[in-house]
Formats: structure tokens, C-alpha cells, sequence
């Protein structure tokens, strides 16, 4: 509006100048049209400037809503991160209970096993224990105990036979003035050192057991011969059994 006001002066002040005839009047009708210009001009650039301002903060509101709108995606981002790492480490953990889950069932399932062996081996051990005798050779009195007096691989004699050893000692009683050889013997399971190791372990726990309970351990001696002096076939499993034993020798003893 005031544009037009002051394009409208314009021209009238052009028609007043071009009617004027002495110069005082041009020069105020020129000096009035500069004042005319030079406040259109102020106009112009004040329009200008609340124009750019304009602009300015509706830039700075986009870029705003712009910022907004990127805290809102990295929060969202954030926020399904640590969703995908709670799901992550929830499936670490199942994975983890469901292992310790797995290895207490093999345990479980593994003591099981064994408590069924170690009753068999008890049971296995009461029958031999209760026919323990001494059987006539050339050498002497032989009194055989089989591998279920010690557990697998183990050289000390199992807390039951050693605490149930009256039979053996009944047949030394008797024979007070012969010597006792004591011989450990092994399968061919395994290297020959390992298994002359273990022939001789066991001797030695056989006499210190006989010892403790009274034998003399002046006439008793022992060794191991590991699997050199077989009595069956190693090629079966019975057989390996037969072969890990230790004899007592009570020589030259007769019934």
C-alpha cells in the first residue's frame, strides 16, 4: 500500500515539475522526490530484511524439526539396539541354562552309572569275599583275589575287602612257618611299564592291608609281574578280568 501511495506521489510530482517555471519550485519538487526515493528505498530494504528474517526462521525451524526428527530416529535406533542386545543376551543365557541343564543331566546320568557299578562291584566283591579259599598248585597254597578288590586303575584295595581280609588271614594262621609271596598281576591293556607299575602298587597294598591286621611282615613279600603270566585270553573281556588279579602264595603249604 504505501508503495503505491508513494508511486502515486511520484507522478504527481512529476507533473509539477513538469509545470514548473522557476527553479526554487523544481529544486523543492526534486528535493520532495529524493525524499520520496530514498524513502521507498528505506522501505525496500526493511521489507527485505523481514523477508530474510522470514526465511531465516523458517529455516531454522526445519532445521530444527529436522533435528528432532534425527533425535527421534537415534533414540529409536538407541532404543532398538538395546532391544536386539537384551534379546541377544537372553538367548546367551537360555543357551548358557540350557548347557548347565545338559551337563547336570550327563553328572546325574554319570553318577547313576556309577552308583549301579559300585554296587555291582560290592556285590561282585561280598561273593568273592565269601569264597575266598586257597587253592593247591606246586608252588604252594594260592589264594586268588580278582580285580573287583581295587577300583579300575586304582592300586589300593577297596575299603571292603581290606576291611574283610579274615579269610586270607585264617589260611596264613595256619601256615605260620611258610613264606608268603605276594604277586600282582595285569592285562595286556595298556603299556607294559604302566601295567608292571600297577601289578606291583597292588601287591604292596595287599601285604600292607594283611600287615596292618596282624600279619607278620617278616614272611611276606611282594612284586608284580604285570601282564606277563597270563591265565586266559586277553582277546575277550573275561579273560582281561581273569588276568587282573593278585595272588597270595603260600609256599609249599599243603591242606
Amino acid at each position: 500500500e504505501w508503495a503505491f501511495l508513494a508511486e502515486q506521489r511520484l507522478q504527481i510530482l512529476r507533473v509539477a515539475v513538469a509545470g514548473a517555471e522557476d527553479g526554487e519550485q523544481l529544486r523543492q519538487l526534486e528535493s520532495e522526490r529524493q525524499a520520496i526515493l530514498l524513502e521507498a528505498s528505506r522501505r525496500d530494504a526493511e521489507l527485505a530484511r523481514l523477508e530474510a528474517e522470514k526465511l531465516r526462521l523458517q529455516a531454522l525451524a526445519r532445521s530444527e524439526e529436522a533435528e528432532r526428527l534425527r533425535l527421534e530416529a537415534d533414540s529409536e535406533s538407541a532404543r532398538r539396539i538395546e532391544v536386539e542386545e537384551m534379546a541377544e543376551l537372553a538367548r546367551q543365557e537360555a543357551d548358557a541354562a540350557r548347557r548347565l541343564a545338559d551337563a547336570q543331566a550327563r553328572e546325574a546320568e554319570l553318577a547313576r552309572r556309577e552308583a549301579e557299578l559300585a554296587s555291582a562291584q560290592s556285590i561282585s566283591l561280598r561273593q568273592q569275599l565269601a569264597t575266598i579259599r586257597a587253592v593247591p598248585s606246586t608252588r604252594g597254597l594260592v589264594i586268588t583275589l580278582g580285580d573287583v578288590f581295587f577300583a579300575a586303575g586304582q592300586a589300593e584295595l577297596a575299603v571292603a575287602a581290606r576291611d574283610n581280609l579274615g579269610a586270607v588271614l585264617d589260611v596264613l594262621a595256619r601256615h605260620p612257618d611258610k613264606a608268603v609271596k605276594i604277586e600282582g598281576h595285569t592285562d595286556s591293556s595298556g603299556p607294559d611299564d604302566a601295567n608292571l607299575a600297577l601289578s606291583e602298587r597292588r601287591a604292596r597294598s595287599v601285604r600292607e592291608a594283611l600287615v596292618a591286621q596282624g600279619a607278620d611282615p617278616s614272611r611276606i613279600s611282594a612284586g608284580g609281574y604285570g601282564e606277563s603270566q597270563p591265565i586266559a585270553s586277553n582277546d575277550t573281556a573275561e579273560g582281561r578280568a581273569r588276568n587282573r588279579r593278585v595272588e597270595i602264595i603260600i609256599e609249599g603249604a599243603r591242606e
